[in-house]
């Protein structure tokens, strides 16, 4: 499956399958929204790859795009998966997207450092 091209807006949604890659870092993009299945969120430093996040249905990915135009993160899908664009119709819902994923990113750092 092809990449979206970042320059054209479209309303498809995608499938990936597990495994498959749905961005790279650095890439020109927009905001998905995962539809069905789980995406993984990785961040590379010093030749390291790092787990940087987990999304699944209803979550937004590519949030960095909106300020940056660009992500930050590379995405791939932990299991087949569907997005779709994503484009905040108002600052009161992309408020709320961007406090839920700060609320999961939270979430998910206790799970990784628990007891």
């Amino acid at each position: 499956m092809s990449k979206p091209d970042p320059d054209h807006y479209d309303a498809r949604i995608r499938h990936f399958d597990k495994g498959q890659l749905l961005y790279a870092a650095g890439e020109r993009g927009h905001a998905w929204r995962v539809v069905s299945g789980a995406v993984r969120l990785n961040d590379f430093a010093e030749d390291d790859v790092r787990f940087a996040g987990l999304a699944v249905a209803g979550n937004v990915i590519g949030l960095e795009t909106l300020a940056e135009g660009r992500y930050g993160f590379e995405a791939s899908a932990l299991a087949t998966c569907l997005i779709e664009p994503w484009q905040p119709v108002d600052e009161t819902e992309l408020r709320g997207m961007l406090a839920a994923t700060t609320r999961q990113a939270a979430d998910l750092l206790a799970l990784r450092a628990g007891s």
